[in-house]
C-alpha cells in the first residue's frame, strides 16, 4: 500500500530544508572494539543469590560459561552455535541488556570496562522480532519520526530529517519509501525491506557498535544475501557490526572478520577467522566437496551435546588453546577513546508532539481501529437502549432505572478491553524506543492517555445520546453528566488494564483477574445490596461504578414522583413515591458535586497508579 500526495504529513511542520546533518557518514564516530573477559551468566532464580554467597560454581542454571574473546573495531563479526547455546543471551550481555541474570566477568569497549548503562547508550541493537513500528506509517515517515525522537537536540529539525533521508538512500529503501510498513490489517513492505528498516532505525544515531539478533532468519537466500551485503557495507564504513547468524553460506562466511562459535551450555568452542575455522575443521586434510564448513561445524557441536560432560570439557579446552593462539588481546584492539552516548534521553516537550503526530496519522489511515474503539462504548449504549426502552415513571420503573445504572457499570470492562486490544502492541514499541533512549514512561503514558481520551469522548457522547432514547430525563444536565461518568469509568477501566497488563506477564491471567474485578464492581455498584459490611463499604469508595450510579440516579430520580403504587403494594389506597425517598432508601443521596469530584479523583488516582506500575516494571 503506497501513500500518494501526502507530503504534508511526512513530518509535523518540520521545515523542508534538507541540509546534511552533522552526524552523516562523513563524520562517523571512531570505530570501537568489543572484548569480553571471563564472562559467565546464570539465571537469577530464587536460589541464585544464595549460590552466589556460597561461592558455588555449579553450572546448574548457567547460560554462558567463562567466555573470553575479542571483536576488532570496524569489522563484521558473527556469533554462531546450536539452538540453546546462549547466542542471543550473549548479545544482550554485550549490549548491557541482561535482565534477571547473575553476571560475572567484564565487557570492555576499546579496552575500557564500562557500566551497563554506558553500554546501552553506546551500542545499538536490532532485535530478532519483527520491526517495532506503527503499521500504517510509511517507511519515510517511520524514519522521520525516529530521527526526531533519537537524534541530538542540538540538530535542527531539517537536519534530523535530512539524516533520515540519507539513511533511507544508503540502505536502498527508496523504492519502498512511500509504502506503509504493514501488519495484520494491511499488506506493506516485504520481509527483507522490514529488516532493512529495522537496521535503519538503529543506524540513525550513528552508534559505533551495531548488534543484530538473527537478521537473516526467515528470509530466502537472495534476500539474506542482500542483508549481509548491507551489513558488510556498514562495517566497511567504520562500524563494528556483531550479529547472530544460523548456517550462512561459505561465500558469506568469508565476509566476517571473526567468528565466535558456542557449544551447548554456553561454552566457547571457537574464536577466529573463517580461514581459521576451515583449518580447524580440516585438521590438515581436505574437506569433502559440497560441504559448507559452517554446517559441518554446527553438526560437530550438535554431536558433542550427546557426549559425557568430561569429554565436552576436554574438547572445550582444546578449542580454547587453539583460540588463544590467534585471539587479539583486549588491550590491543584500538586506542582508548572517550565514549560518547549514541542514545540520549529525549525531553518530554520534544517527544510528546512527535508521538501524538505519529499515532494520529496511524489512526487516520486506519479508521476501522477508531470505529472499533468507539463502538465498544456505543455498542453497550445500544444494548441498554434496546432492553430498557421505554422507562416510565411508575413504581416498576424504579427497579428498571436502578438496573440500567447498575448494568452501565460494564463500561468498566469496556475500558479494560480497550487496554487489552491496544496496549500490548504499543507497549512493545514503547519498550524498544525506551531502550534506545527515544521515549520515557511519562511521554508514553501522556500520549496514550491523550489519544485515548479523544476517542473515548466521542464514544461517551454517543452513548449518552443513546440513553436518552430510553425515556430518562432529556436535559443538558443529564446528557453531559452521563457523558462525564461514562468517560470516567472507561478511563478507570483502562487504567486497571494498564496496571495488570504491566504487572502480570501473562495476558490471559491478567484478563481473568480483570474479569473478576468487573463482577465485584457490579456487585458493589450500590443497587444490588442496600446494606454492606462497614469495611466493604469503606473499600467500595474506590469503586468508580458506585459513583457512576450515584450521579446518574441522583439526576434522573430526584425530581421524579413515581406513580401509583397500589398494585405493587396490594393496598387499596394509591400512593405516590417521591424520587428523593428512593435515593434515601438506597443511599444514593450524596451531593452531586461531591460525587463528581470523587469520581474525578479516582480517574486521576487510577492513572497515577498505572504510571507507577509501568515505571516499576521498566526498572525490573
Amino acid at each position: 500500500m503506497k501513500i500518494h500526495n501526502e507530503q504534508d504529513v511526512s513530518a509535523p511542520t518540520f521545515g523542508t530544508t534538507m541540509a546534511i546533518a552533522p552526524e552523516s557518514t562523513a563524520s562517523a564516530r571512531k570505530p570501537l572494539g568489543v572484548c569480553v573477559q571471563n564472562l559467565s551468566l546464570s539465571i537469577c532464580a530464587s536460589s541464585c543469590l544464595e549460590r552466589s554467597k556460597s561461592r558455588s560454581r555449579s553450572s546448574q542454571g548457567r547460560i554462558l560459561n567463562n567466555l573470553s574473546f575479542a571483536f576488532e573495531a570496524g569489522g563484521l563479526h558473527a556469533i554462531m552455535g546450536s539452538s540453546g547455546s546462549g547466542k542471543s543471551t550473549l548479545l544482550n550481555a554485550i549490549a548491557g541488556r541482561s535482565n534477571k541474570t547473575l553476571q560475572t566477568g567484564h565487557v570492555l569497549v576499546n579496552g575500557q570496562i564500562i557500566t551497563p548503562r554506558q553500554l546501552r547508550s553506546t551500542i545499538s541493537v536490532v532485535p530478532q522480532d519483527e520491526i517495532c513500528s506503527l503499521p500504517f506509517l510509511t517507511v519515510r515517515e517511520t524514519l522521520h519520526a525516529a530521527a526526531l525522537l533519537r537524534l541530538s537536540p542540538e540538530l535542527t529539525r531539517s537536519q534530523k530529517l535530512a539524516r533520515a533521508d540519507e539513511i533511507l538512500h544508503s540502505l536502498a529503501l527508496q523504492a519502498c519509501a512511500d509504502t506503509i510498513i504493514g501488519g495484520s490489517r494491511a499488506r506493506g513492505i516485504s520481509g527483507g525491506e522490514r529488516r532493512r528498516v529495522s537496521i535503519a532505525l538503529q543506524v540513525l544515531t550513528n552508534s559505533p557498535v551495531l548488534l543484530l539478533d538473527e537478521p537473516t532468519s526467515g528470509l530466502d537466500g537472495a534476500t539474506a544475501a542482500e542483508i549481509l551485503q548491507c551489513l558488510a557495507s556498514l562495517a566497511q564504513a567504520g562500524r563494528t557490526v556483531i550479529m547472530v547468524i544460523h548456517q550462512p553460506r561459505w561465500k558469506f562466511l568469508k565476509l566476517f572478520k571473526s567468528i565466535l562459535m558456542l557449544s551447548q551450555n554456553g561454552r566457547q568452542a571457537f574464536s577466529g577467522s573463517a580461514n581459521d575455522l576451515l583449518a580447524r575443521l580440516s585438521d590438515g586434510k581436505e574437506l569433502p566437496p559440497f560441504i559448507n564448513p559452517a554446517d559441518l561445524a554446527l553438526d560437530i557441536l550438535a554431536e558433542n551435546q550427546e557426549l559425557p560432560a568430561g569429554k565436552i570439557d576436554e574438547q572445550d579446552n582444546e578449542f580454547k588453546d587453539f583460540m588463544c593462539s590467534r585471539q587479539t588481546s583486549c588491550a590491543s584492539i584500538s586506542d582508548t577513546v572517550s565514549l560518547t552516548a549514541a542514545h540520549r534521553t529525549i525531553k518530554f516537550c520534544n517527544a510528546l508532539p512527535v508521538l501524538l503526530w505519529r499515532t494520529m496519522l496511524n489512526y487516520r489511515r486506519s479508521p476501522s481501529i477508531v470505529v472499533e474503539r468507539v463502538m465498544q462504548i456505543t455498542g453497550l449504549g445500544i444494548l441498554l437502549s434496546v432492553f430498557f426502552t421505554p422507562i416510565g415513571t411508575d413504581y416498576w420503573s424504579i427497579q428498571s432505572r436502578l438496573g440500567l445504572f447498575c448494568q452501565a457499570s460494564a463500561l468498566y470492562f469496556v475500558g479494560m478491553l480497550d487496554a487489552v486490544a491496544i496496549y500490548p502492541a504499543e507497549r512493545r514499541l514503547f519498550r524498544q524506543e525506551l531502550s534506545d533512549g527515544a521515549s520515557s514512561s511519562e511521554v508514553f503514558l501522556a500520549q496514550y492517555t491523550i489519544v485515548g481520551v479523544i476517542i473515548q469522548v466521542t464514544g461517551s457522547l454517543l452513548y449518552s445520546a443513546l440513553l436518552l432514547i430510553t425515556g430518562l430525563p432529556r436535559t443538558a444536565e443529564f446528557f453531559f453528566a452521563t457523558a462525564y461518568t461514562t468517560l470516567a469509568v472507561v478511563s478507570c477501566g483502562e487504567s486497571i488494564g494498564l496496571i495488570f497488563l504491566s504487572f502480570i506477564n501473562h495476558d490471559g491471567l491478567a484478563i481473568a483477574i480483570m474479569a473478576a474485578l468487573l463482577c465485584l464492581s457490579m456487585a458493589l455498584c450500590g443497587t444490588l445490596s442496600i446494606s454492606l459490611p462497614s469495611w466493604i463499604n469503606a473499600l467500595n469508595h474506590i469503586n468508580p461504578a458506585k459513583w457512576q450510579v450515584q450521579i446518574s440516579a441522583s439526576i434522573s430520580m430526584r425530581d421524579e414522583a413515581f406513580g401509583c403504587a397500589a398494585e405493587a403494594t396490594g393496598m387499596e389506597s394509591c400512593t405516590t413515591l417521591p424520587g428523593q425517598d428512593v435515593l434515601d432508601l438506597y443511599g444514593l443521596n450524596r451531593p452531586l458535586a461531591t460525587s463528581c469530584g470523587i469520581l474525578l479523583g479516582l480517574v486521576i488516582g487510577y492513572r497515577i497508579v498505572a504510571y507507577m506500575v509501568v515505571k516499576w516494571r521498566i526498572r525490573q
